[in-house]
């Protein structure tokens, strides 16, 4: 199977090869001739074939599955991030409300005894059970029945999180796994299912199912994580993101979140600053980083920015060298056409040095428009309709709110929110 290959997972396991124009996940991972294996099923996060009776391999893989549609649910409140093309995976486990510690989850006791392996000396990583990524997609329509598949990797970390049931309010213990996704450049692109198959096989043993594992598997097995780096896929594109991963899932919380926010503001973009500069203040708080809101700018005359604001990146420090003022542009655009690459341009070119300029765009960056801001090293951080929404869930689902009650209250800030003066006056206060 391809990287980016879509399959249709059907309801009923059917030998056909195409179900409904798309390749057959079942007839893609049917077992060798003259096997009665069971077939693979993904019908949970975190799936795995049960270890045959008489082999010696332990677990032959793990997959899991994302289903971006019920992100922002109280199914899945949390939301996992697949960046293929980077090469990288964060991903959440299975722990519910209840008894349960986070590590006694029949998902997660399957990761994290992964990660031990994926972790330990060259034995562990031999028998260590590839990482599988697949996650649920959209299809001529149909949001459910189809997986894309992201590729196959390990694990690098494993972080011990509390959660919040959204509809009791409690919380919960889980864990969320990093994953490096592994370069298949010499297999084109391409995991030859029949490793899996060998990894299943009572018949063979390690070193047998290691000869048909992808190249980066096996120097990843010999040379241990120091080479990960190196094994990391990471496509000639590097930090492109395409359309697809920038629009949130059709039809998911999301993606009504962010058609909601551009009919509230489609006939007053000026309040849109307003919710602009608090998802920018969102971003950075979530990660950790001091942030100072400052003004709004008046509507007309702006001067190619809409919002002042600064971060520190020592705030303890004595010395305050390391505030630094943010420069924000706020657009509200239809969300079927990318944003104006000039406007960008437009934002860069009112940098000053050390300064960080932030662009918030209900629609989305072009290819071209991403090469540009990274070849042109501009520093300006470019926030998607997509990661709109997804702050503004989380948002939402911490402070118990309705977006009604969110947007309202940004827009009775609006007026007392503009403001005049040198972006530099930020750092004083």
């Amino acid at each position: 199977m391809r990287i980016g290959q879509i399959f249709r997972y059907p309801s009923n396991i059917s030998v056909e090869p195409i179900v409904d124009s798309l390749p057959n996940w079942y007839f893609e991972t049917k077992s060798p001739a003259n096997n009665s294996w069971s077939a693979v099923k993904l019908d949970s996060g975190i799936n795995s074939s049960a270890i045959i009776d008489g082999s010696s391999q332990g677990v032959p893989f793990i997959a899991i599955r994302s289903s971006p549609h019920r992100f922002g649910s109280s199914i899945t409140p949390w939301e996992d991030i697949h960046r293929p093309d980077q090469g990288y995976s964060r991903y959440f486990g299975d722990n519910k409300p209840g008894v349960l510690a986070a590590n006694q989850s029949r998902g997660n006791k399957k990761m994290l005894d992964a990660f031990i392996k994926h972790s330990g000396s060259k034995e562990d990583r031999l028998a260590a059970p590839p990482i599988l990524i697949f996650e649920g997609t959209s299809y001529e329509k149909r949001v459910k029945g189809q997986l894309i598949f992201h590729g196959v990797g390990i694990i690098t970390r494993a972080e011990l999180v509390v959660q919040r049931d959204p509809s009791s309010s409690t919380t919960f213990s889980n864990y969320v796994y990093d994953i490096a996704i592994f370069d298949l450049t010499s297999e084109h692109e391409k995991l030859d299912w029949a490793w899996i198959n060998a990894r299943r096989n009572p018949e063979l043993n390690l070193q047998n199912s290691l000869k048909l594992a992808p190249l980066a598997w096996q120097k990843w097995v010999e040379k241990g994580p120091a080479a990960i780096p190196r094994l990391r896929r990471n496509v000639i594109t590097r930090n492109v993101v395409k359309e697809e991963f920038q629009k949130p899932v059709p039809f998911s919380e999301d993606s009504n979140i962010l058609n909601f926010i551009y009919d509230h503001y489609q006939h007053r973009k000026l309040e849109f600053e307003c919710l602009a500069e608090f998802v920018t203040q969102q971003v950075f708080s979530k990660q950790g980083i001091s942030y100072t809101t400052g003004w709004i700018t008046q509507g007309s005359g702006d001067g190619g920015f809409d919002f002042v604001s600064a971060v520190d990146l020592d705030p303890v420090g004595a010395i305050r060298s390391s505030r630094q003022v943010v420069l924000g542009q706020a657009k509200c655009e239809k969300l079927t056409a990318p944003t104006n690459g000039n406007d960008i341009a437009r934002l860069a070119a009112r940098l000053r040095r050390g300064w960080i300029g932030v662009y918030v765009t209900t629609s989305y960056f072009s290819v071209p428009v991403q090469r540009e801001v990274l070849i042109d090293r501009y520093p300006i951080v470019l926030i998607d309709g997509g990661r709109i929404a997804s702050v503004v869930r989380n948002f939402l689902f911490e402070n118990n709110i309705s977006l009604n009650e969110l947007l309202d209250q940004l827009s009775s800030e609006y007026k007392n929110k503009i403001g005049y003066g040198d972006p530099d006056t930020i750092l004083n206060y």
